[in-house]
Parts: structure tokens; C-alpha cells; sequence
């Protein structure tokens, strides 16, 4: 891609022409296919099928371009559970359908006709979850009818009993528990665990501890505040496309990242409210590039096919596949180049001595990660991702000051613990000329 600013960032400017667009027509066509699919498959399949036919007549006449811009990451991460289940886990396939049913429910409510019902049989664990609408029926258990009854008014019908709400004054046993995060007004802090809007694999991981929710939303706002004044572009980004937070547990409120995104849920960001602010700030923008590329690599060839080989990152104790550390490069190359704006900004005059040192800690991290990934390996947009980076950091240490490619002190502890612990690796490291691993061992050199 060509015509790029200094300031602009690779993948955004793909993300923002097709890319994005590709990535909704994607939903959009797994959506569609989802009905064909389930009934192909046969053996109770078809029951599921009915009932999202039944249950989702109204969304019918939407258009899609509607159906993609208002359905919420929840509503999506289902449509695509209840895809990949029809292969692997059959016995949730009920559970996912009645997921995106409520979520439809939710997710179009202003475009339903009036009278619109579905219903939503039990599911384990899970309650009327509305997170559009902010509303929360407590239902375990039962199931449960809704009803749209006008643009401001919805009932719901359980266990014998009818119920009108007003959705501009919700009492306190239907309200969703969330905050509204300051400087970024679309977006909330939500504070609930249930397996409709979850994968299973980090339900656990949510915090619903009620003053590390309020702490997160303070720092979020607070750190939208400055992002804006740091980097407007990226500010704007950021606000057009995260509109859901979510605490989790804190398992070391000193660390610089311990917050994450979920592939299947584009759109949310997984939080630590126990972080000392910068890290914070640190993991929104981090959290941010990894949505951007995620969404990139759905609809382009990026890396290529998955191989066996593990890697060296300076960020991880682990060793990790090409993936993980492809994400890494790119998402502390976006952070790289954010401090070097927040550097000159009044709003970061305060940790101007902690911006220039954790920038050039990237910067000495970044040169090292990108010698362990050959770029003539990589497809050609991958090539160009890694050229990019690489042309970036190479402006970045011509400026005064910088010396390129020396380890700090902490990264040389890191490698030698990761070659304690991955002694056959050692060969596979490749690192700036001159450096050594423990027991003197050469590391490979690459140009």
C-alpha cells in the first residue's frame, strides 16, 4: 500500500479501505450460510434450524449492511460458535442458537416491529443477557418469552409471570451492571459472567468485584483522554470500534500487560482494573492493534499456514508459534510509534521520564524480535507488514541517542532464563551481531 503518512499505521489503512469491509461481508455470509449448514448436517440439526427460522423471521427483511453494523460482537461470536459447533461440539448447538436469538432480540430491537417475540429456552449458567438494551431478566433455569412492545417498552413472560419494562427507567433487579466510560460515551464497563456473551475458556478470568470495575472505568477514561490528545487518529479508531470493556482478575497489578482480546469477540477489550495507570494505557493501545490485525488476518493471507517451529519473544516466557509473535511485533511497533507521539504532548508532560524509557525498551525488543522471523518466508502482505515495521524502527534509531540493537540489562536475564528452559532452541535464535547466549554458545547472525 502506497500514499501512506509518516503518522499512519500499515494495517490500520488496510483495515480502514477493504479489509474492514471483507471482514463484515465475512460475518455477513456466515450469518446466511448458517441455516444451509445446520440442515446438511442432519441428526437433530435441523431442529436447531427451525427454531432459528421461527425465532428470527423478523431480522429477515434487514438489509445486510444493517445487520452487520448493528449486531453487537456478542450476537456475531455466536453466529460463528454455532458454526464451528455443527463439527465439533454438537450438544451446545441449542445453546448457542438461543444465544443469538436473545442477541438479535437485543442487538436489532429498535428496528423490530412492534409485537416482535422470540423465546429463549433454559440454558445452564445463563441468564437474559440484553447488553445493548442494558437489560438483565434473572432466569436461570426457566425459560422466557420477549416481547417488543414499542421502541421504549419491551415485557418478558416467565415462569407463569408478565413483566413490562421501560427501558429508560430500569429498576435495579433488570439492570445490566455496567458504567458508561468517560471520554468515550458509546462504550461500557460490564460487569457480568455469562456463558451467552463468554467463550468458555475466559468466563473465569472476568472480575465482578464492583470497586475493580469502577477503578478500570476511571483509568479508561482518563487514558481515552490522553490517547485523544496524544493521537487523535488513533483516539477516533479506537471509539469507532471498542465499545465493551471487561474487568478481570488482577494477577499482578505491577505488570505491564495482562489484559487481552478475544478473536471471536471483535469489538471488546479485556481489562485490568488493578493496574498502575501507564500500563493501562499501555494495554488499551496494545489490545486495540491486536483487534486491528486480527481483523486483517481474517480475510487476508498474512503469515501463511501454521508450522510447528516455536520462537524466541523478548515479551514472553513461553516459546510461541509465528502467530504470536507476528502479533507481538506488530502490536509493540504500534506502541513504539504512539510514545513517540505522547513524548511531545502535553497531556503525557507528567511521564515524560517513564515514555522515554519503556519506548526505547521496545525499541530494543522490537530489534531483536524481528531477527527471529525471516521476511522472504513470509507471504507478500506479511512481507510488507515486516518491511514497514522494520523501515519504522530504522527512522526510530537515527535519532539522536539511540544505539541500535543493544540488550538492556533485564532483556539479557530474560534470554538466558528462556535458553534454561528451551536449551534446544538455542540454535534457532537469532539475534544482532556480537551477542552471545549463555555458555557461549554463538547466536546465529542474520543481515
Amino acid at each position: 500500500m502506497t500514499n501512506l503518512t509518516p503518522d499512519q499505521d500499515l494495517v490500520a489503512a488496510y483495515v480502514s479501505n477493504e479489509a474492514g469491509q471483507n471482514y463484515k461481508r465475512l460475518l455477513f455470509v456466515k450469518y446466511v450460510l448458517l441455516d444451509e449448514a445446520l440442515r446438511k448436517a442432519g441428526e437433530g440439526c435441523e431442529k436447531v434450524a427451525d427454531y432459528l427460522e421461527a425465532n428470527l423471521s423478523a431480522i429477515r427483511p434487514l438489509s445486510g449492511d444493517l445487520l452487520v453494523e448493528a449486531g453487537t460482537p456478542f450476537f456475531w461470536m455466536n453466529v460463528v460458535r454455532c458454526r464451528s459447533a455443527i463439527l465439533k461440539k454438537r450438544s451446545r448447538l441449542m445453546d448457542y442458537s438461543r444465544h443469538i436469538v436473545m442477541l438479535a432480540f437485543d442487538s436489532f430491537f429498535e428496528y423490530l416491529p412492534d409485537g416482535t417475540a422470540v423465546t429463549l429456552p433454559p440454558v445452564e449458567g445463563s441468564e437474559v443477557m440484553l447488553p445493548r438494551l442494558r437489560v438483565r431478566v434473572p432466569s436461570a433455569g426457566q425459560e422466557v418469552l420477549l416481547r417488543r412492545v414499542d421502541s421504549g417498552t419491551l415485557e418478558f413472560e416467565r415462569d407463569g409471570e408478565r413483566v413490562s419494562l421501560n427501558l429508560a427507567n430500569l429498576g435495579p433487579e433488570y439492570l445490566l451492571p455496567h458504567l458508561v466510560v468517560p471520554n468515550h460515551e458509546q462504550a461500557v464497563v460490564l460487569r457480568v459472567k455469562d456463558p451467552a456473551l463468554f467463550e468458555d475458556e475466559y468466563i473465569e478470568t472476568i472480575s465482578l468485584v464492583n470497586v475493580s470495575a469502577v477503578s478500570l472505568n476511571q483509568k479508561i477514561g482518563r487514558a481515552m483522554e490522553m490517547i485523544c490528545a496524544a493521537d487523535p487518529e488513533l483516539c477516533a479508531q479506537i471509539k469507532s470500534n471498542i465499545a465493551w470493556f471487561f474487568p478481570i482478575i488482577t494477577k499482578n497489578p505491577n505488570a505491564i500487560h495482562n489484559s487481552f482480546t478475544a478473536q471471536r469477540l471483535i469489538g471488546g477489550m479485556f481489562l485490568s482494573g488493578g493496574y498502575q495507570f501507564m500500563p493501562l494505557l499501555e494495554a488499551v493501545v496494545h489490545e486495540y492493534h491486536h483487534t486491528e490485525l486480527y481483523v486483517l488476518m481474517a480475510t487476508r493471507e498474512v503469515i501463511g499456514e501454521a508450522k510447528e517451529r516455536r520462537y524466541y519473544s523478548p515479551w514472553r516466557d513461553d516459546a510461541r508459534p509465528l502467530l504470536g509473535l507476528f502479533h507481538a511485533i506488530h502490536v509493540f511497533a504500534e506502541i513504539y510509534e504512539f510514545y513517540g507521539r505522547a513524548r511531545h504532548s502535553p497531556a503525557f508532560a507528567d511521564y515524560k521520564d517513564y515514555v522515554a524509557a519503556r519506548r526505547d525498551e521496545i525499541r530494543r525488543q522490537l530489534r531483536v524480535a524481528l531477527q527471529q522471523i525471516r521476511a522472504d518466508e513470509l507471504p507478500p502482505l506479511g512481507r510488507e507488514i515486516y518491511d514497514f515495521i522494520s523501515g519504522r524502527l530504522d527512522s526510530g534509531e537515527s535519532e539522536p541517542g539511540n544505539r541500535r540493537a543493544l540488550l538492556s540489562p533485564d532483556m539479557v536475564t530474560h534470554l538466558e532464563k528462556w535458553c534454561q528452559q528451551y536449551p534446544e532452541l538455542i540454535p534457532d535464535i537469532a539475534l544482532p551481531s556480537g551477542f552471545q547466549v549463555p555458555d557461549g554458545a554463538f547466536i546465529n547472525e542474520r543481515p
